[in-house]
């Protein structure tokens, strides 16, 4: 009985490159956090535009202001930042530092503008 057949050599190869892909993609994501993340942090109204929203559709009651009309609204924007670059800590720790684009040119912040606002929410400015 011969192992080295043409199917055998062809499932060795397969299996061979599959393990290898898995492996790699490991490394990527796991390993080195080679990933974009997307972040909602908040924003000041006065100095950009920031994406508005009434807090019963945001959900997220401790991040409302009270506007002048009385209404209760969450301003925020979005940062587009790679995971390594984020520190390894609890974000809900007083100790992890807030996510900014500060320093990093690789990060990319998101205003509300036309082409990004979503529905449910409004533009400040």
């Amino acid at each position: 009985m011969n192992f080295f057949t043409k199917s055998n050599i062809l499932i060795f190869f397969m299996l061979c490159a599959g393990i290898t892909s898995i492996g790699y993609t490991y490394y990527r994501y796991m390993i080195q956090r080679d990933f974009l993340v997307h972040v909602q942090v908040e924003c000041n109204p006065v100095v950009e535009s920031c994406f508005a929203a009434p807090c019963e559709v945001s959900g997220v009651a401790d991040a409302c202001v009270t506007t002048d009309s009385g209404d209760s609204v969450m301003y925020y924007k979005y940062l587009l930042k790679k995971a390594y670059l984020f520190p390894d800590c609890d974000p809900q720790s007083e100790d992890c530092a807030y996510p900014t684009c500060e320093g990093d040119k690789s990060c990319t912040t998101i205003v509300c503008n036309e082409e990004t606002v979503e529905d449910g929410t409004y533009c400040t400015q």
